[in-house]
């Protein structure tokens, strides 16, 4: 989640202003199935949700559920984790879909991980051509390339380490797969 300060300190500010006392009251997690259920209904309001009924049904442009409470807009995942141990997670961590499903929100499939590693754990592109993340040819040179972020940052930008220039594709496709291991990327999602 690439946060600008002023969003953080706002994102902190409207989680902090969420009691977990609270959070109980009003909402219900079932912590194998990822669901949250209204504990209430507010009948002075015609769009008020009915008592058990499934909320965190709007989608985000990311495709992370969303549950609205008073005024505010809480991603369904950081509530499953607030709600499950009792606190936020710390500032420099992050939520990770551990299957790549931002709607997957039952605890085991949730877990704390850095910035960096959360970032590892991202599907393939899309306007990905080769069919394997960090491999791609070089025209060039005629071969194919492996490649892989080393987690430094120069101007703003990642860095990456250059695996080698291979004849054919699987050995790319190895050079790079060993490269996740040395640097614990998690399993791509495909």
């Amino acid at each position: 989640m690439a946060l600008t300060n002023s969003n953080f300190i706002a994102l902190k500010e409207k989680e902090y202003a969420l009691s977990h006392e609270y959070l109980l009251s009003i909402l219900d997690y079932n912590p194998e199935t990822g669901i949250f259920k209204w504990k209430y209904a507010n009948k002075l309001r015609r769009d008020s949700p009915n008592i058990g009924d499934i909320a965190g049904t709007t989608i985000d442009y990311k495709g992370y559920s969303n549950i609205v409470i008073g005024q505010n807009v809480y991603k369904a995942h950081r509530l499953a984790w607030f709600y499950q141990y009792g606190k936020w997670p710390d500032d420099n961590m992050e939520i990770d879909h551990i299957d790549g499903n931002p709607l997957n929100n039952k605890i085991n499939n949730l877990r704390l991980v850095s910035g960096m590693q959360n970032s590892r754990n991202r599907k393939m592109h899309i306007n990905n051509t080769s069919g394997h993340t960090g491999v791609y040819w070089h025209k060039k040179h005629q071969k194919w390339v492996a490649a892989i972020g080393n987690g430094k940052r120069k101007n703003g930008r990642a860095l990456y380490d250059c695996l080698g220039y291979f004849d054919n594709y699987e050995d790319a496709v190895k050079a790079r797969e060993a490269a996740e291991i040395k640097y614990n990327y998690t399993q791509p999602k495909r």
